[in-house]
This record gives C-alpha cells, structure tokens and sequence, in this order.
C-alpha cells in the first residue's frame, strides 16, 4: 500500500514539473499590424502543445506505473 502512494505522489509530482515546464512564462510580443488580413492566426498554440505534451507524459508515466505494479502483483498460486 505505501508503495502505491509513492508511486502516485511521483506521478503527480511529475505531472506538475512538466506542466510548469511547458506554460508560457513570457508572453510573446504582440504581432505587427497587418492592415491585409484580419485574421490573427493561431491564439495559445504554445500553450495548448505544452499542456498536450504534458498529457501524453502524464498517460505514458501511469502506463508504466500499472504495468509495473501487475508484475510486482504476487500470483494467485501464492496467495493460497
């Protein structure tokens, strides 16, 4: 049981550093006028590939936990 909430604490732990390492700490400076094309392109592209990566971190460490944690499981022959 207690290595289950170590493991758990380091995901977390994990989750958070990428998280804050992927956020924007700087915003980027404003783009020059353009008076021929009123779109302003992506907003927060960045960010949303930051917090994406982070996900796919986040999924790809739990997957490794749960596999681990089913080898290290003790076989129902002994149990009994």
């Amino acid at each position: 049981m207690k290595r289950i909430f170590y493991i758990l604490g380091l995901t977390l732990l994990l989750a958070i550093i990428t998280n804050n390492a992927f956020t924007q700490t700087v915003p980027p400076p404003p783009p020059p006028p353009n008076p021929g094309n009123s779109s302003p392109g992506p907003v927060g592209g960045s960010a949303a590939l930051g917090g994406g990566l982070a996900l796919l971190v986040l999924m790809a460490v739990s997957y490794g936990v749960i596999k681990y944690m089913k080898k290290q499981a003790p076989a129902e022959s002994e149990i009994n």
